[in-house]
């Protein structure tokens, strides 16, 4: 996967410092537990605007991931300042066996985190 950033610092805390991710200096780097990479760059001297989609409209940009400990990383993101756009900012129900938050990183991409209980 790739995508544009606006900020490195703000994208390199949101995936290296809170999710785990291994990130590198040029901000590419495998999903933890896997070989599946993703990287982010940053256009410099160029114009540009916030795109700001909602996560309901189509062709907005979205990752689920799958997390362990979701209770504990819902806390961590929003002691960082991340909001979390679930409802009422706590952690949703949505299946028997899967509870997920939605946020948003640095660059405007919603995330979903899941957790699956068994």
């Amino acid at each position: 996967m790739r995508f544009a950033m606006g900020d490195r610092l703000a994208t390199l805390m949101f995936y290296n410092d809170l999710l785990g991710f291994s990130v590198l200096r040029a901000l590419s780097g495998a999903f933890p537990g896997t070989n599946d990479s993703i990287a982010f760059y940053e256009f410099k001297d160029l114009p540009r605007a916030p795109f700001n989609l909602r996560v309901q409209d189509p062709g907005a940009p979205a990752l689920s991931l799958r997390v362990n400990d979701l209770d504990n990383l819902r806390r961590r993101l929003r002691a960082a300042g991340v909001h979390v756009a679930s409802a009422r900012g706590e952690v949703v129900q949505f299946t028997p066996t899967i509870r997920n938050i939605l946020v948003e990183d640095p660059n405007g991409i919603h995330v979903e985190l899941c957790e699956e209980k068994r």
